[in-house]
């Protein structure tokens, strides 16, 4: 986001450029990023935007039970073990 709107953003929020830049990932989910080698190695080559989205999106799993959670956890590193993003649909071309 650029300056212009984090500004516009922190006027209507109670939120800082802080907030976007200290991003912390909660260690049940570094810890087995961490645990799959291969995994971890093209994670920290991801970009810190898509990092971000996905562990939110992995966070906010939670609320649907530590199943879902687990199981969107481990899509996430088994897809990201394969270098490949998700949450993106493909162009089709006709």
């Amino acid at each position: 986001m650029t300056k212009a709107g984090l500004l516009a953003v922190t006027r209507v929020c109670d939120l800082t450029e802080d907030t976007f830049v200290n991003f912390t990932i909660p260690p049940d989910i570094l810890n087995p990023l961490h645990a799959d080698a291969e995994a971890w190695r093209k994670f920290q080559k991801l970009s810190e935007n898509y990092k971000r989205i996905r562990i939110a999106y992995i966070e906010s799993r939670r609320r649907h039970g530590k199943d879902r959670f687990r199981k969107s956890l481990e899509h996430f590193i088994k897809m990201t073990a394969r270098n490949k993003r998700i949450g993106f649909v493909k162009e089709m071309r006709f």
